[in-house]
């Protein structure tokens, strides 16, 4: 290999370093990110070119005597070591604002930030808690990246509540905020008044693929009919081909809505449900065809709600499950769960 091969090698191994590191944040590595670039110094060096010629040098003109692999090894191994540290040295100044759905700024959440800067894998937190604007900010440390969450008691995290900052251009996520006048966004939802639900969890339910109805009794977390029972049917068509299959999910004497919009919604409608939701996968579907996830209110002939999460797995296997939430007072619309206040299943 030449050597310019060679030093194209190293650059591979730096970008590979680089790229294991970054997505690495916040974890302790299973094996030492040092280690891991001495490896692949070890392995190019291996392959550096040999002190040997082809063909003897002319008496006048001897060449110039090449590194031995030691030392090419070690001045290699600064590189690494330097470039690695000015990644991780870049100064940061950080402003964020936390708020609720409505935008308005949630005080005394508690924001956690870990910047990367260290290349053991080990990590640092900071913790700051946001003012009456909802603001909250950090400077005089140095790093890549931040990992920052926030988060408040009697508060829902949304997917806005963790974000990557990154601080080196050549990188993702590069959007440091380094203006008071400008912080970025972190948005928690507010918990509203809970009610005694009954919850359950249906793993792996087994369906029948020639559409034989399983029967799910919300009340008492049981196979079997009941007043508060949903009904799932699946077909496999074309003969036993997984990947063309048709379902339904259904309600005897009381209907269902699917359940889309707001996540943080968790008042079921009062009206507008229909007796069945049919679902019908194809080769030609956008969505993987063997797994499909659905979630959908439920009105009982009872007068009672609930909801539930219902994820189809077809192939080999036929089977669903099922998390759902019922609340047993008939007439009440509240689906807003709580464990510390979950009420009773009652007696199969």
């Amino acid at each position: 290999m030449s050597k310019k091969l060679f030093i194209l090698a190293i650059i591979l191994a730096v970008v590979a370093v680089g790229i294991s590191l970054f997505w690495n944040i916040g974890r302790k590595p299973s094996v030492p990110i040092k280690t891991v670039a001495q490896a692949a110094l070890s392995t190019a060096a291996k392959n550096t070119p040999s002190q040997t010629t082809q063909s003897a040098p002319s008496p006048t003109k001897l060449p110039a005597p090449l590194a031995s692999h030691e030392t090419q090894t070690q001045e290699m191994s600064a590189k690494i070591s330097s470039l690695l540290n000015v990644w991780g040295s870049a100064p940061i100044s950080f402003y964020g604002k936390v708020v609720d759905g409505q935008g308005n700024p949630i005080e005394r959440a508690k924001a956690d930030i870990v910047p990367w800067q260290s290349l053991t894998g080990e990590v640092q937190h900071n913790e700051k808690t946001t003012d009456a604007q909802g603001l909250f900010s950090i400077t005089g440390i140095h790093g890549m990246r931040l990992n920052v969450s926030v988060s408040k008691e009697g508060y829902y995290q949304t997917p806005q509540a963790t974000q990557i900052i990154g601080y080196q251009k050549e990188m993702d996520h590069y959007n440091p905020h380094p203006n008071p006048n400008d912080p970025e966004i972190f948005v928690l939802r507010k918990k509203g008044i809970t009610e005694p639900l009954v919850m359950h969890s249906f793993y792996q339910s087994e369906v029948a693929k020639d559409g034989t109805p399983t029967n799910l009794d919300l009340q008492t977390g049981k196979e079997t009919s009941g007043a508060d029972t949903i009904q799932i049917q699946v077909w496999l068509q074309k003969g036993q081909n997984p990947n063309e299959w048709k379902g339904s999910v259904s309600v005897p004497g009381g209907g269902l809505m699917e359940r889309t919009g707001d996540a943080y919604n968790f008042q079921a409608p009062a009206n507008g449900y229909a007796s069945e939701d049919v679902i019908e996968r194809t080769p030609t579907a956008p969505e993987k065809r063997s797994r499909m996830t659905k979630e959908y209110w439920f009105h009982f002939a009872d007068g009672r709600y609930a909801r539930a999460t219902i994820a189809f797995f077809i192939g080999g296997f036929q089977f669903v499950n099922v998390t759902s939430y019922l609340n047993p007072q008939p007439g009440h619309t509240n689906l807003e769960y709580d464990p510390d206040q979950a009420a009773q299943p009652a007696s199969p």
